[in-house]
């Protein structure tokens, strides 16, 4: 009898231990799942407070929602605020590039006025007529004469000389379309791949 008691006792001894070690493993899973929760809700948190800045805020979810049942992350947009330009600025970077091709059309017209002035001033020289005789003078119009003559030949041919090189630059242009067009890359079909295994019969 003294022996049943003991194997009793025992018994009870072992079920409160195994009670025990329940009830720990039990409150444990408890604060883990609350733990869990709270850092669920620390990111949902989180995740609302950086939509609401960026200017895309979605509604916040509730504590008690279902992780599943969060709204998808909005996608970013390709580009971003930088991307695409406005109407305005668009018009202003039209006008300032106007104002700039203006400023260095006019800076090339003085470029070249000031290359005329100097040219001029290198190859003309200053006349003093005044103490010439007349035979003096008949030999420098006779002079300046041939130089007026020498000067539009060599005009002349220089002007000939760029217009066969504008010629050649068409020919080559249009000998460069030619060739382009007749190596032309033919455009690519999309083919769908069949996905379709032999069945198992």
């Amino acid at each position: 009898r003294r022996k049943e008691e003991e194997g009793r006792e025992e018994e009870e001894r072992k079920k409160k231990e195994e009670e025990a070690k329940k009830k720990e493993e039990e409150k444990k899973r408890k604060a883990a799942e609350e733990e869990r929760k709270k850092k669920e809700e620390a990111e949902k948190k989180k995740k609302a407070a950086e939509q609401a800045k960026s200017g895309d805020a979605a509604p916040a979810p509730e504590a008690d929602a279902a992780p599943a049942a969060a709204p998808a992350k909005p996608k970013p947009k390709l580009g971003g605020k930088l991307g695409k330009l406005t109407a305005g600025r668009k018009k202003n970077i039209m006008q300032m590039m106007m104002k700039k091709a203006q400023t260095d059309l006019k800076v090339e017209e003085e470029q070249k006025a000031q290359m005329r002035i100097k040219f001029v001033e290198e190859n003309v020289k200053p006349l003093s007529i005044d103490s010439l005789s007349r035979d003096r003078l008949r030999a420098l119009c006779e002079e300046l004469s041939e130089q007026l003559t020498d000067a539009e030949g060599q005009k002349f041919d220089l002007e000939v000389i760029i217009r066969k090189q504008d010629l050649e630059i068409e020919d080559m242009k249009v000998r460069a379309n030619e060739a382009r067009g007749k190596f032309e890359r033919p455009e690519l079909k999309k083919v769908q791949r069949n996905s379709d295994k032999p069945s198992d019969t």
